[in-house]
């Protein structure tokens, strides 16, 4: 007697029910598309055909149980590229991890098939939906398995040119395993029709397919590591042709130098500047010790790599190579010939009223010279970053921390440092406890590594002059230094306590009614000016447009749509305080006040945890 079976799960489904007592789901609610195959329709004399768990190069791929195993399976069905899919299975390697398991090929009704291991848990895209950033260790360790995979696989001359975060499942032992081979290219066997994903797709899968090789599948490794970190999508590669705005790894998540150039190494737009192998972006981003049997293995497979796509490699870069020479000599006469005629066309301009038409322009086009100045800002702050990044490596900063304990290599010159040039407090014998000035701490160069904005201090005051349409009177600045010292029975110096906070004053002009003036408050480090609190007291309109237009620039994550911000304002004011926290997110923390008197105002507080 054949046995009833819920589409959806595949459990079995009591004789009489309707739903199925597992899923709780009956077939009615599945909504079936004619071109796939029917539920319940039998393959090879043994599958069972389910629903549809998605369609991706092949074509769809449907759950099904397998009644000699009794077990689940995924079965995906190509109708069109049956030699292609018959091809790619008798490539894939059978690995025990990274992969997904590829159990046999069939051929039925001029439809060829291909039986896979079924993964029930969550793409990877939904799990990051739910989970969000994440540190750098925890993804390193969600990746490798999918990274050894696909140096397997590029080993055997396939590319599998559709890695993302949707083509990545979780297995039963919540291990990432890579699925969907519709896209994959051969080095042998290369189509002109490869599918992509923006974001995840190298420049070489829009452009030129003819290039594509490991460091395809490299840029999208990188792609979904960058994602994991930062919790942000990579631009597509078409638009960071046109104007690269990918930002440092460092900006939104701690990790350290050599792993972050690594990566952004990978999503080099320029194949020669990326990794050749997936063994090089490997070795990059850990310190891992493998046993000498498992560094052979590595060097074989490597050099299987190098025997399939070493030739190609060699080409595409001695071509660039040839090609940057010309290109940059043509680039030479062509800089040269703009120069001149920048020169004369100010010469011009000046003659016949620059000066006004400038002014002119400037006045008409305020939202094009307010973009320009954030991107130069923008652009300010990431090389300021990148100094910083590279003045830690070197050891030139003496402290990237809040808190130093005696196992922390820099500590005992930090607290020489600090004994040596701080002013102590006298009146504290417990606690050696030291102040310092902002002089003292751009010149010893001490920082701290708690979180901040992206944006720097002075770039938040112009965006909030401009977009709430505001014009600075009056401004102050406060710098406050401490360090405290704690020391064990004997007197030893054990640890390290570092405080310092910058805080400039913007005051604007009055609030129309209102005995308090709308001002701004800017918290945050000396060394590179960048900020970890932004306040304003104002107006209830002057805070809710801070909410809505200055938000972003802050808080690129955060979206608070009108009825969120009538929420918070309405929270604060029904309030017995008149106050209202809450977190935004993992990262930023919203305070907001409301005025207890008519003659106060509103005053809102956004700050990096």
């Amino acid at each position: 007697m054949k046995t009833n079976r819920c589409i959806f799960c595949m459990h079995e489904i009591p004789e009489g029910e309707k739903k199925c007592p597992h899923c709780h789901k009956g077939i009615w609610q599945y909504q079936w598309n004619p071109t796939w195959l029917k539920p319940y329709t039998m393959l090879a004399g043994r599958y069972m055909v389910g629903r549809v768990l998605g369609e991706g190069g092949f074509g769809a791929t449907y759950l099904a149980f397998d009644e000699v195993t009794e077990k689940c399976v995924a079965i995906k069905e190509a109708a069109q590229k049956q030699e292609k899919l018959l091809a790619t299975a008798e490539r894939l390697p059978s690995l025990p991890f990274g992969l997904v398991n590829v159990y046999e090929v069939f051929s039925e009704e001029d439809r060829a098939y291909m039986v896979m291991e079924y993964l029930p848990g969550l793409t990877l895209k939904e799990w990051m939906q739910r989970e969000g950033q994440i540190p750098q260790e925890e993804a390193l360790a969600l990746l490798k398995p999918v990274m050894e995979a696909l140096a397997c696989l590029h080993s055997e001359g396939g590319i599998h040119c559709d890695v993302s975060p949707d083509n990545l499942l979780f297995d039963a032992s919540n291990q990432l395993k890579l699925i969907d081979f519709g896209a994959m290219q051969f080095a042998d066997i290369k189509e002109t029709d490869t599918e992509l994903k923006e974001g995840y797709g190298p420049l070489e899968q829009y452009q030129e397919k003819d290039k594509i090789g490991p460091w395809t599948d490299i840029y999208a490794v990188c792609a979904v590591l960058y994602e994991l970190l930062t919790g942000r999508k990579v631009p597509s590669a078409p638009d960071r042709v046109a104007e690269d705005d990918l930002h440092p790894i460092h900006e939104y998540a701690r990790i350290d130098v050599a792993s972050e150039q690594a990566v952004m190494r990978g999503l080099s737009l320029d194949i020669q500047k990326r990794f050749f192998g997936m063994d090089g972006l490997m070795k990059a981003l850990t310190s891992e010790h493998k046993s000498q049997e498992d560094q052979q293995k590595d060097l074989q497979l490597a050099q299987k790599t190098r025997e399939c796509w070493g030739g190609l490699w060699i080409e595409i870069t001695t071509k660039v190579e040839r090609d940057s020479k010309f290109i940059s000599k043509k680039q030479k006469n062509i800089k040269n010939l703009i120069k001149i005629a920048i020169v004369f066309v100010c010469i011009v301009s000046v003659c016949f009223g620059g000066y006004y038409g400038g002014r002119q322009y400037m006045r008409e086009h305020k939202e094009l010279i307010f973009d320009y100045k954030l991107k130069s800002a923008m652009k300010k702050a990431e090389k300021k970053n990148r100094e910083m990044a590279r003045a830690e490596a070197q050891g030139e900063v003496m402290s990237s921390k809040s808190y130093l304990s005696s196992s922390d290599p820099e500590f005992a010159e930090t607290v020489a440092f600090i004994r040596k040039h701080g002013l102590r407090d006298e009146e504290n014998k417990e606690t050696e406890r030291y102040s310092y000035t902002i002089k003292d701490a751009r010149e010893w160069k001490l920082s701290t590594e708690d979180p901040t904005f992206y944006l720097d201090m002075d770039t938040i005051q112009e965006i909030v002059e401009y977009k709430m349409n505001l014009s600075a009177n009056r401004r102050s600045e406060f710098f406050y230094g401490s360090a405290e010292i704690s020391t064990d029975e004997s007197g030893v110096p054990s640890q390290l306590h570092i405080f310092q906070s910058l805080s400039e004053s913007i005051y604007f002009d009055k609030t129309e009614g209102k005995t308090e003036g709308r001002y701004m408050s800017i918290e945050g480090y000396p060394l590179n000016k960048k900020a970890r609190e932004v306040s304003l007291g104002g107006s209830k309109k002057d805070v809710r447009l801070f909410m809505k237009d200055v938000m972003p620039y802050l808080a690129p994550e955060v979206i608070l749509y009108d009825n969120q911000i009538d929420e918070i304002i309405n929270s604060a004011e029904e309030a017995e305080s008149k106050r209202y926290s809450v977190m935004l997110n993992a990262k930023y923390r919203l305070a907001f006040s409301a005025p207890e008197e008519k003659s106060e105002g509103y005053y809102i507080n956004v700050a990096r945890e």
